[in-house]
């Protein structure tokens, strides 16, 4: 039985934080039709506390489970628990990390590497500098580059993924089903053409409100290793971002800029207050990310079929020889002399049961 419909309509209902998911999955034993549809004494029973039992029971149903199920398959989604094996390891580290998060894409390279990258939402010409000058390098190296899908550095940011062949993960303040602000939309559907993602904890129908977006900002900080500022006034919602990136243990980073200009404020504050490096180099970030000695595809000549395989390899992180047959209809005597080329490039690395990019 698919418990799927009932677990989204429990969660519409009583917005499942992560202590109140596991209590119910482990009373119920994943049967969240039975949960949806218990008695308080069965919700007692389970441990909830009485806010939250008294938040489900007088709430009214929003959708029936069939229809939030429509939803959310309609939209082209699908979701992942934190019990999942996809679920981004670094999001056990952070406050309130969610029970369930939605997505869209390649759902299968949120543990990668990875560098969050965010600014203010009128980036200037400065602001494209330290993108072009001095990350672009860096995300030559093929990490994952994380942002918020927002006007300004991170669009920005994004675009400039997608330009150098590099995965990107776009987090919503909103619902998994529309696109905010609406004007980013043909930006959002590059980046799942390229094979990139995007994110939210929000339910399909769920609109943007202000308050989401600082809660969107925990997700955007604890999904990398590295917080970069490009730009970001005193009040910016950037600032937050790397407060909150600081609180997790990850590395933050600023774009130190003119003490005169409101663009660079934000950035010369946290640096001055030992919240954030200066980011000068792109050396130095890379060195910090143990990104120095990886392969930048541009450098390398590579041949139309190698490029193929390439693209492939970028959809998820391992590929067996069946997988690669199956998406290149060629011989395996040609997709293993492609493997063999990139491997002596240093492009990838076969294990002899799985091959993935180096």
């Amino acid at each position: 039985m698919n418990h799927t419909p009932y677990l989204l309509a429990l969660h519409r209902r009583l917005n499942l934080t992560r202590p109140r998911f596991e209590k119910l999955n482990a009373f119920f034993a994943e049967d969240w039709q039975k949960a949806y549809q218990g008695r308080i004494s069965d919700w007692q029973a389970a441990g909830l506390d009485k806010a939250s039992i008294e938040k489900f029971f007088a709430s009214k149903e929003v959708f029936s489970p069939i229809t939030e199920y429509e939803l959310l398959q309609g939209c082209g989604a699908s979701f992942f628990t934190c019990f999942d094996s996809a679920y981004p390891d670094l999001w056990h580290n952070i406050a309130q990390p969610p029970a369930l998060f939605f997505y869209k894409g390649n759902g299968q390279n949120l543990n990668a590497k990875s560098i969050t990258v965010v600014g203010s939402r009128k980036v200037t010409d400065y602001g494209r500098q330290i993108l072009q000058k001095v990350l672009k390098p860096v995300f030559e190296k093929r990490l994952n580059v994380v942002s918020g899908l927002a006007y300004g550095v991170d669009a920005a940011a994004h675009q400039l993924a997608l330009a150098v062949e590099a995965p990107t993960v776009a987090v919503l303040g909103n619902g998994i089903d529309e696109i905010y602000p609406k004007n980013n939309q043909p930006l959002a559907d590059k980046i799942l053409a390229a094979g990139g993602t995007i994110i939210s904890e929000y339910l399909p129908k769920t609109e943007a409100r202000p308050e989401y977006f600082p809660q969107r900002n925990r997700l955007v900080a604890g999904l990398s290793q590295a917080t970069v500022v490009v730009e970001g006034a005193l009040k910016s919602g950037s600032l937050i971002t790397a407060r909150l990136a600081n609180d997790f243990g990850r590395d933050v980073w600023a774009a130190p800029g003119d003490i005169f200009r409101t663009n660079s404020a934000g950035c010369n504050q946290l640096i001055s207050q030992g919240e954030a490096a200066a980011l000068v180099s792109s050396d130095l970030l890379s060195e910090k990310l143990n990104l120095l000695n990886t392969t930048v595809l541009h450098d390398i000549d590579l041949s139309d079929s190698e490029k193929d395989l390439i693209r492939i390899l970028k959809q998820k992180p391992a590929w067996q020889l069946e997988d690669f047959m199956n998406e290149m209809r060629r011989p395996p005597s040609e997709i293993s002399g492609i493997l063999t080329m990139l491997e002596i490039k240093g492009v990838l690395k076969n294990t002899g049961r799985s091959v993935y990019l180096s």
